[in-house]
């Protein structure tokens, strides 16, 4: 009848695993005997209730979001012998009416379907109303593969408008005889799920039917049913942030699955049978009201504006719909704004920020705040933005980006046109820049339905230089959501003018930690970007010596085709001192994601160019160290000096 009182507190809560066993692993202990628990689990999935464990002594654990000592889970499997035969499955359960009203009469219809391949010689069905199972009834008739029964009940609706996941109700079949697959014999809903119809085309549902699905059955309902808990379970339950610490208050049930054709949530054609299909869990989110923020990612090649052609505006920690941020933000003060950029934040420092690929906040928060509700357009749950918004711009050390020129260039249609800004902006001399409201969306006017103007291209020009950053409409959203006062826009721009016209690197020193010939780094200052060489993992590093202290403000990577160190610093430090008195000039978390919506257009037809822009500095010595691990490959440095005693913009 299941647990009887929250996180198995009582003696009857939990049933003795014998053999189950504890061992000692180098460092760390392992539960080990797990196995069969965990089959039955697989083979009757509502049963799975989870583990309990308990220890004869005072024993502390680290959870899985702590930063280091984890628990680990370790799997292994092996593929299971086909069973033909006869197969039961509940592959739906209707509602007639199909969106009940609390206290209302309501039939609850549950199709039991043979999925098998041979006849089925009549089933019992239980009810199971808020974990209370009731009485079993007998249906004799047999069911030819195909074949399917109406197993009803009528009652009186349970509403619970403010919360979805309440009031569960399943239906669980006996077979009479064999049944080749178990974990399809019952199905759960939530009362006030909000209805969904699934339409799929015929081929599809063919290919779904051909081969296991990750319940082990042939079935294309099944594997509709097993999308649908993945939304619950995993996409709407665990999708956690400060402002929704249970996740999403949604949920969902199917209402009427349609092969061939009809009106509903399409599966789509990349739907395959052991696997989840994310354009499928996408539609279902935008039958209940989640926009695709994919309409607001910019690729590489649609934006025309002068000096950002080569730039596009892939999110950092993007969720299921394409866009937004998806770390969990309980363990930062809410006023304080969330970086969307790979920089080092001193304020988030030592903050627990893990992604995941789940819904983003932006996603949860819409859920939650129109629970039941259907928005006049997709972009509104966008909706209220600030209407005067505060950009602080800070640079790649994080220094306020002083008296700098912004101009704003919006996006429409997946693009950003060239011609004049939308409008323009001045930072003052802390980095801050105030943005007032053009319409119902803040500074973005009136939102498209799709949000595909919900884009802003900012140039930021400082000491001669231009950078691109992005400003979109989800991180005004969410700013509002957690409270932050203002919102973080990080250019790599200098802090003095630059020389452009010098290559500091050209013809140099080179070293690094495995000891190389000059000749295998010497293509890294050759000025050839066709060039390169592969460097290795591990706590290595590359180091050029300038010659004597200079004034640096630019340092440019170069790469052909190959990846660089995903995370590294850039550490300087000058004659006379030693490498272990070296300071961080900047710092790369993710070059994946700088090397594609940062670089710039190299001088081989293949090479990119990625630039770092610090503090104008003096030093001798540039050390690259390598803090991810992997290895990486490098085809070209340049290092450009600042011009010394000018302050122009």
């Amino acid at each position: 009848a299941g647990w009887q009182q929250s996180g198995a507190m009582g003696s009857t809560d939990v049933e003795l695993i014998k053999s189950a066993h504890l061992d000692p692993a180098d460092k760390e202990y392992a539960i080990g005997g797990l196995e069969q628990a965990v089959q039955t689990m697989l083979d009757k999935p509502w049963q799975n209730n989870g583990f309990a464990l308990n220890f004869d002594s005072s024993t502390d654990f680290n959870s899985s979001k702590a930063q280091s000592g984890r628990p680990r889970l370790e799997v292994q499997v092996e593929d299971a012998a086909a069973t033909p035969g006869p197969d039961l499955s509940v592959a739906a359960i209707e509602t007639d009416p199909a969106a009940p009203k609390a206290g209302q009469e309501v039939t609850f219809k549950a199709i039991v379907k043979n999925v098998g391949s041979s006849a089925v010689k009549g089933f019992g069905a239980q009810w199971v109303i808020g974990d209370k199972p009731g009485p079993i009834t007998d249906h004799s008739d047999s069911l030819e593969p195909g074949q399917s029964a109406t197993v009803p009940l009528q009652r009186r609706f349970e509403g619970s408008p403010s919360d979805q996941r309440v009031h569960p109700i399943s239906l669980r079949v006996v077979p009479s005889g064999s049944d080749s697959c178990s974990a399809n014999n019952e199905l759960g809903i939530t009362e006030d799920a909000t209805p969904v119809d699934v339409t799929i085309p015929t081929d599809v549902a063919q290919k779904l039917a051909a081969a296991d699905n990750s319940l082990g059955s042939h079935s294309a309902e099944d594997w509709v049913q097993q999308q649908v808990r993945l939304w619950n379970d995993t996409y709407a339950d665990q999708s956690r942030f400060s402002f929704a610490p249970e996740g999403s208050l949604v949920r969902i049930r199917v209402n009427s699955i349609s092969v061939g054709g009809g009106a509903g949530v399409k599966v789509e054609d990349d739907a395959a049978p052991g696997t989840p299909s994310l354009a499928f869990l996408r539609n279902l989110s935008v039958a209940v009201g989640v926009l695709d923020g994919r309409s607001m990612e910019i690729a590489a090649g649609k934006v025309q504006v002068p000096g950002s052609t080569s730039r596009s505006s892939t999110d950092l920690y993007p969720g299921l719909m394409g866009d937004g941020d998806t770390r969990f933000d309980g363990g930062i003060p809410g006023a304080l704004p969330l970086n969307n950029d790979p920089y080092v934040d001193p304020a988030l420092a030592g903050a627990f920020l893990e992604p995941t690929d789940l819904f983003a906040a932006t996603d949860v928060a819409a859920l939650n705040t129109h629970l039941g509700q259907k928005v006049e357009k997709p972009s509104d749950v966008l909706l209220p933005i600030q209407k005067a918004i505060i950009l602080r711009v800070l640079t790649l050390s994080g220094e306020a980006v002083q008296n700098a020129n912004l101009l704003f260039f919006q996006s429409a249609n997946g693009a950003v046109s060239a011609g004049d800004p939308t409008f323009v902006a001045q930072t003052n001399n802390k980095g801050i820049a105030v943005i007032n409201a053009r319409g119902s969306a803040g500074p973005f006017g009136d939102l498209a339905p799709d949000a595909g103007n919900g884009v802003f291209l900012i140039q930021v020009k400082s000491n001669g230089a231009i950078d691109t950053v992005w400003l979109k409409a989800w991180q005004l959203t969410q700013a509002k959501i957690r409270g932050a006062i203002t919102c973080d826009l990080v250019a790599n721009v200098p802090d003095a003018p630059l020389d452009t016209t010098v290559n500091l690197a050209t013809d140099r020193s080179l070293s690094d930690s495995t000891n190389d010939l000059p000749a295998k780094l010497a293509p890294l200052i050759d000025d050839d970007e066709s060039t390169g060489t592969d460097l290795p993992g591990g706590k290595s590093w590359l180091e050029i010596d300038l010659g004597r202290d200079r004034t640096i403000g630019e340092i440019a990577l170069a790469t052909n085709g190959k990846p660089f160190w995903q995370q590294f610093d850039i550490m300087v430090y000058a004659t006379g001192q030693r490498p272990e008195e070296a300071i961080r000039w900047v710092s790369e978390q993710d070059w994946a994601w700088t090397s594609t919506n940062r670089r710039d257009p190299g001088k081989a037809p293949s090479s990119s160019l990625v630039t770092y822009r610090g503090p104008a500095m003096r030093f001798r010595y540039i050390r690259i160290v390598n803090r991810s691990g992997g290895p990486g490959s490098l085809s070209e440095m340049r290092i450009t000096p600042a011009k010394v005693g000018s302050a122009a913009q």
